[in-house]
């Protein structure tokens, strides 16, 4: 829950704090942002850089997640994506797939619910 309180907050400092020091989150696609990042420092300044690009209309795991399953190895949120950028709106579903050891965040692997918009939206 601090990831997800830390993401809606924007507080991409807090991050680094819940991540191993070779955390990966990989973001699916083929958008501006997709790939794999690795590390603390690199996870922060993407997420940064998501909401520079969208003038801070990027939401990520904002009160309106639909579900978060937690277990002592995975977490798996539910979560609505909204943003705007260039006079277009991305309003889609994702699921992120977050590996958990030693009480910290191993990697994140992000599933989109219509990836041809997501990657137009961040082209």
């Amino acid at each position: 829950m601090r990831f997800r309180e830390a993401m809606a907050d924007g507080n991409h400092e807090g991050l680094g704090g819940l991540f191993h020091d070779d955390a990966l989150v990989s973001i699916a696609g083929r958008g501006s942002i997709s790939g794999e990042h690795h590390g603390p420092a690199a996870i922060a300044s993407d997420l940064a850089r998501m909401r520079d690009l969208t003038g801070g209309s990027f939401r990520a795991f904002a009160p309106d997640v639909y579900d978060v399953l937690v277990s002592d190895r995975h977490t798996v949120l539910v979560d609505r994506y909204v943003a705007e950028r260039g006079g277009r709106r991305l309003d889609s579903h994702e699921v992120w797939l977050v590996s958990i050891d030693g009480g910290r965040i191993r990697d994140c692997i992000q599933y989109l619910h219509d990836q041809p918009a997501f990657d137009e939206f961040w082209s």
